[in-house]
């Protein structure tokens, strides 16, 4: 439980019973209070820097942290989106359909985890942008509009991104710092 007395876990002297005895009841109360949409990031494998239009799959696990069941059938599933966003917060509306949503594998209860192989596609302009993954639920809601705070990563959009790995090292360290470590792993030493 997210509520617990301290006897739960340790000995103590403190007898506490009176608000012992409401823990149950605060519980509940707790619980009663959690919003329907509710989401948690657990871990996400997003690159830094990407190429311009550059597609590919990117992991992303998110805990249920609502009431509601994420339901993935029509005709409102709950899927994993995107929005992308200038460095000053403005949505990046320059390329229409950008965003792509992925549908979920399954189900998921509240309390659990869903890993999700998302289509992640990048701009085809160059630039440094904010990347915000959130949950939807099509046709109703995005989760960010319902209090939640979607995942967030810098990505750089960059055509040297997908440099041969000898191209690479005429980069300046700068540009270097920003790329993925097994790109660097792959870079000759002299």
């Amino acid at each position: 439980p997210n509520i617990m007395g301290h006897r739960d876990v340790n000995s103590t002297s403190c007898p506490g019973d009176k608000l012992y005895a409401l823990i149950h009841s605060l519980r509940d109360r707790a619980q009663a209070a959690l919003p329907p949409y509710g989401e948690s990031w657990v871990s996400d494998n997003t690159p830094k820097v990407l190429k311009p239009g550059q597609e590919l799959t990117v992991e992303v696990q998110a805990l249920n942290s609502g009431t509601a069941l994420w339901d993935n059938r029509l005709p409102a599933p709950m899927r994993l989106g995107y929005h992308w966003y200038t460095p000053d917060g403005s949505l990046y509306a320059a390329e229409p359909n950008l965003e792509k949503q992925t549908d979920l594998p399954q189900p998921v209860k509240p309390r659990e985890s869903v890993r999700v192989q998302a289509t992640l596609r990048a701009p085809a302009q160059e630039g440094r942008y904010v990347l915000k993954w959130d949950m939807v639920q099509r046709g109703v809601t995005w989760f960010a509009e319902q209090g939640n705070l979607p995942l967030e990563r810098v990505v750089l959009v960059a055509s040297w991104a997908g440099l041969p790995v000898e191209k690479l090292v005429d980069l300046p360290n700068e540009l270097l710092v920003l790329l993925p470590p097994e790109r660097l792993r792959t870079l000759p030493l002299s």
